[in-house]
């Protein structure tokens, strides 16, 4: 009992001694100095520290009723921590960086930056403003006023044509199908034939004439020859300048020049008592007597037929003009006449 009574009465002496109390704050010292008026409790010293109370992680959650404020030491991260929150929801915030804590941290999402430091978050706008501009086949894009290397807008482009089907692939993306086909038979012959078309009237003045905007033909529109080929060998030529056509020539002087032979169709009559001429055939054969009956001269105008007759009798011919300028209805035995109708009457040339 007389120790303790000792003990009491030394740490009361120390205390009346040592520390200088006020009614309203507290200074410990060795200096005999006044506390600060604005500090409920100033402690100084030249050689020695404030040691706050130290704790896990664990214990310091366990504190009940954590006042906002209360400051602690965690050595689990040894970091001092305060309590931020309340009592009752307690959010304990780093407030010095220690050996082991993560007091830095960037994340972003989507456009967000977000930096938490000793566990305070802040957020910012990664990009503010952001430009997309082409040229040609280049896309470049300048973000917060920066601008990035131009790409390629098009890296591959195939254009595949099936039947009368168009496909594009554009980076290895295909678009649907275009059916070209109204498109080419609105505008040009179709190698199964077309319908539909204007008939262009006959012109007013043929070979000098031209053909009417809607009227539809096979040709050209300039002064350019209108050539046929096979085998991309020239077969056929239309001048532009006087509208000859050239058969194995691309020069004809006559409105139609063959540079090589020429075959004519030939009918040979071998039986009956007569036949009537058509536009079947240039040459007619006849080896047995029969009568030859003429088309109407105004129906087939400029049509020139040769007529053989290879029997020994004369034949009866209709009504033509023979080289003399006379009328004739007959063809000699063993011979031959070439007719022409000039539209109006039959004449014979040779």
């Amino acid at each position: 009992m007389k120790n303790q009574i000792a003990i009491m009465m030394l740490v009361l002496t120390s205390l009346l001694t040592v520390n200088h109390a006020t009614a309203q704050n507290i200074a410990i010292n060795g200096t005999g100095n006044l506390p600060d008026t604005s500090a409920m409790l100033d402690v100084s010293s030249t050689n020695k520290g404030f040691l706050v109370p130290r704790m896990t992680t664990t214990q310091q959650n366990a504190i009940p009723l954590p006042a906002n404020g209360l400051l602690v030491f965690n050595t689990t991260d040894n970091v001092f921590k305060v309590n931020t929150g309340s009592a009752g929801s307690p959010v304990w915030t780093g407030l010095v960086t220690g050996s082991g804590a993560t007091t830095n941290l960037l994340s972003s999402s989507v456009n967000t930056l977000t930096n938490t430091t000793n566990g305070v978050a802040a957020t910012a706008d990664i990009i503010n403003s952001v430009s997309n501009q082409s040229s040609a086949n280049t896309l470049s894009s300048t973000i917060n006023g920066v601008a990035g290397t131009g790409v390629n807008i098009i890296n591959s482009n195939a254009i595949a044509l099936s039947g009368a089907n168009l496909t594009s692939t554009v980076n290895g993306i295909a678009t649907s199908a275009l059916n070209l086909t109204p498109a080419i038979t609105s505008v040009a012959w179709a190698k199964t034939g077309n319908a539909g078309i204007t008939q262009p009237a006959a012109p007013a003045t043929y070979g000098t004439s031209t053909l009417g905007a809607a009227e539809h033909f096979v040709g050209t529109t300039d002064a350019k020859d209108l050539v046929l080929a096979t085998n991309s060998l020239e077969r056929l030529r239309i001048l532009n300048s006087n509208g000859n056509i050239g058969i194995g020539t691309a020069a004809p002087l006559s409105s139609f020049e063959i540079n090589g032979g020429m075959a004519t169709k030939i009918v040979k009559s071998t039986s009956g008592s007569g036949i009537t001429f058509d536009n079947s055939a240039t040459v007619w054969y006849l080896v047995h007597n029969l009568s030859v009956t003429l088309p109407a001269a105004s129906t087939c105008a400029n049509r020139r037929y040769l007529v053989v007759n290879r029997h020994n009798s004369s034949k009866t011919l209709s009504a033509c003009t023979s080289l003399s300028g006379t009328a004739t209805t007959a063809i000699a035995g063993n011979a031959s006449v070439e007719i022409i109708s000039d539209g109006t009457t039959w004449l014979q040339i040779r």
